[in-house]
């Protein structure tokens, strides 16, 4: 089974290498690839994803001129392999849990039906390139809306589309969105897929235009379900009324 994961990147010089490291311990129970897309890094970046892909052969590095987190996600999408069985997402500041991308395909490949593994998220603060012996509050673990904690059969990815590129920041919440309006067969985890870092140069200390993003996506998806009441619940991924309040907060004066 081939896993293909797909790493937009910019300016990650300092935890790429983690990032990759954390695919790689996959390879002796997977054949996985790893395409990544540099958005037009200005540090060296793109240097050592090529430096690490001269004895890596299953790295793929596209470089390209700075577009954005959206025009690098469709990049990523356009280029999946046909041969490619499974599909996820990766940031190049963030890290899968050891032994998460062998568990989840092992349960893609025992049941064909199957369209996506969904996982759960543990917010990490940190500096370090190494996250997983990091201290790890139970609070900060959940199953929330994230590209990195699924895995995908392909097909979907392409029933869904491509992301809006009129987002800069909420168009992962947008496009799980809509993926899970279709209502796609869906194994649900409770074990954590993703060390989902937290340092001072995250995009999402940019609070503002997070939750500026992190709104509108959920306000297409309210008009999306007016226009069409027969979309698929979330009820049992992530609690939309759950969600709600950060909508309210941006409504509010």
């Amino acid at each position: 089974m081939k896993l293909c994961v797909l790493m937009p990147v910019y300016n990650e010089a300092r935890f790429i290498g983690a990032a990759i490291s954390s695919v790689l311990k996959a390879r002796a129970a997977l054949d996985v690839e790893i395409i990544i897309v540099d958005d037009g890094s200005t540090d060296n970046t793109a240097e050592i994803v090529e430096n690490i892909s001269k004895e890596t052969p299953q790295i793929r590095l596209i470089r390209t001129e700075n577009l954005g987190v959206s025009h690098a996600r469709n990049t990523l999408l356009a280029s999946i392999p046909e041969d490619c069985d499974l599909v996820t997402f990766l940031d190049g500041d963030d890290a899968f849990e050891a032994g998460h991308l062998e568990k989840a395909c092992r349960i893609m490949a025992g049941d064909p039906t199957l369209e996506l593994h969904y996982g759960q998220l543990c917010l990490i603060e940190s500096e370090q390139q190494e996250m997983a012996n990091e201290p790890r509050d139970k609070s900060l673990i959940s199953r929330t809306i994230s590209m990195s904690i699924g895995i995908y059969r392909p097909a979907l990815l392409a029933h869904v589309g491509r992301f809006d590129t009129s987002f800069t920041h909420g168009e992962d919440t947008d496009y799980i969105l809509r993926l899970f309006e279709l209502g796609p067969k869906a194994h649900l985890s409770d074990e954590i897929a993703l060390l989902y870092r937290q340092h001072a140069g995250s995009a999402t200390r940019d609070t503002q235009a997070t939750k500026r993003g992190f709104a509108r996506a959920l306000m297409g998806h309210i008009r999306r379900r007016k226009l069409n009441p027969e979309l698929a619940s979330m009820d049992g991924v992530f609690s939309i009324s759950q969600l709600s309040p950060a909508l309210e907060k941006q409504r509010a004066p």
